[in-house]
C-alpha cells in the first residue's frame, strides 16, 4: 500500500484526495464515489465595520474511475454533481451611491427587509485524463519514492452556470467554460509513517454568459466570465495504526497541512455582495486575488485489497480580500470554510 492521491475526481478536495491507495496494475482499474460537503462563514466589510454576514453550503456527489492499459499508466474519467450550492446573506445592509467617493458604500445604507439568497445545483463538467507514474517503491530498490502525475481536461456546461438564474430561481453550479488539471504526488513507504507531497494547478476557461437574476430579467449580454486559476500545495503523514499482512486489512490516520493561491476572476457584479448599485450590474468585476491556508485530517480504511473507505475533515482560513473592484467591501478576517467529505473505493485487482 502506498500513500498517494485519489482518483481524480477527488483532486481539488484535500478532503479527499489524500488517501492510502495505489495506481491499478496492469489490465486493472479503480471505481470512486463519494460525497464531498462545504459550510463557508464570513462577514463583509468596510471601514473595519461588518455590514453583512455571508453564509455558503454546498454538496456534491462525486464519481470517478481510472483503467491502466499497463503498470504506471492509467486512464482517469471523473464528474460532479452539485445537489446544492446556496449562499445567504443576514443582517445585510443596502449599498447607497457616496457622493464623496463617487461609489457604493454600504456604511449609509437602510438594513434589508429580506435575506438575500441564491442557490444553484446541476453537473459541473466530465473530466476525462491520464495519469503516469514515473517512480515505484514496488517496482525498484533503488526508487526510494513513488511519484504520481495526473492531468486532465473538463468539459464546458456553459448552459448551467452559476453566473446566471434559470429563470426558476435557480441557477446551474458550473463554472461553465473547459478547464485543466495538472497534479503531481510523491510519497515514501517508511512503515507506521508514511510522509507524502502534493500540489496541484487548475485552470478555468472563460465562458461566454447571459446574465439573469432570480427574477428572470436578463441584467447583461455576452459578458465573457474569468473563473480563474487555483494553485494548492499540501504535505502530510499517514499514520498506519492498524495492518494484517495475511488478509491485506488495513486503517491509518492521515494528517495534513497546506496553502493555496486563488487568482483574480472577472465576474458579474451582485454575485458575492447582498447589494449592489443598479449601474455596476451589467459590468463584469473583477474579484481579488488571495491565499488559503488549511489543515486537515482523515481516516482510511481498507477490508482485503478490494475495498477502501475514507472519511475526512477540512478546516480552510480565507485571507481577506476585495469582493469587487468597484467598492470598498472586503471579506472579513474571521472568514473560514469547513469541508467534511466520505468515499468507497472500489478496486479490481
Amino acid at each position: 500500500m502506498r500513500t498517494l492521491l485519489a482518483a481524480l475526481v477527488f483532486a481539488s478536495s484535500p478532503a479527499l484526495a489524500a488517501e492510502v491507495t495505489d495506481m491499478p496494475s496492469a489490465l486493472r482499474g479503480d471505481v470512486n464515489l463519494g460525497y464531498l460537503g462545504s459550510l463557508y462563514s464570513g462577514g463583509v466589510e468596510e471601514g473595519g465595520e461588518i455590514y453583512a454576514r455571508r453564509r455558503g453550503a454546498r454538496h456534491d456527489m462525486l464519481w470517478g474511475a481510472e483503467f491502466a492499459p499497463a503498470d504506471g499508466l492509467a486512464i482517469t474519467l471523473a464528474a460532479d454533481t452539485t445537489l446544492l450550492r446556496r449562499l445567504r446573506w443576514s443582517s445585510a445592509t443596502e449599498m447607497a451611491y457616496d457622493p464623496v467617493r463617487e461609489t457604493g458604500s454600504y456604511a449609509f445604507g437602510a438594513p434589508l427587509d429580506d435575506t438575500p439568497e441564491i442557490q444553484g445545483r446541476g453537473l459541473n463538467g466530465v473530466w476525462l485524463g491520464a495519469a503516469f507514474q514515473p517512480f515505484n517503491e514496488d517496482w525498484d530498490r533503488n526508487h526510494q519514492t513513488t511519484w504520481r502525475i495526473d492531468g486532465a481536461f473538463r468539459t464546458g456546461n456553459s448552459k448551467a452556470t452559476f453566473w446566471s438564474a434559470n429563470g426558476d430561481g435557480w441557477r446551474g453550479s458550473a463554472p461553465g467554460g473547459p478547464a485543466f488539471r495538472l497534479s503531481g504526488a510523491f510519497s515514501a513507504d517508511n512503515g507506521a509513517a508514511n510522509p507524502y507531497v502534493k500540489a496541484s494547478f487548475q485552470h478555468e476557461g472563460r465562458v461566454e454568459v447571459d446574465v439573469v437574476d432570480e427574477s428572470g430579467t436578463t441584467v447583461a449580454t455576452g459578458l465573457r466570465i474569468q473563473p480563474g486559476t487555483d494553485v494548492d500545495m499540501i504535505g502530510g503523514v499517514e499514520v498506519v495504526a492498524y495492518e494484517d499482512a495475511e488478509t491485506q486489512d488495513r486503517f491509518a490516520v492521515d494528517l495534513r497541512l497546506g496553502v493555496g493561491y486563488r487568482s483574480y476572476r472577472l465576474l458579474p457584479s451582485g454575485l458575492y455582495l447582498p447589494s449592489v448599485l443598479d449601474a455596476s450590474k451589467p459590468n463584469l468585476i473583477e474579484q481579488g486575488d488571495r491565499m488559503v491556508a488549511r489543515g486537515g485530517l482523515g481516516f482510511d480504511g481498507h477490508i482485503r485489497k478490494y475495498v477502501g473507505i475514507r472519511i475526512g475533515a477540512d478546516f480552510v482560513y480565507d485571507l481577506p480580500y476585495r469582493i469587487e473592484h468597484l467598492y470598498e467591501a472586503r471579506t472579513s478576517g474571521d472568514a473560514f470554510t469547513v469541508e467534511i467529505g466520505t468515499r468507497v473505493n472500489v478496486k479490481i485487482r
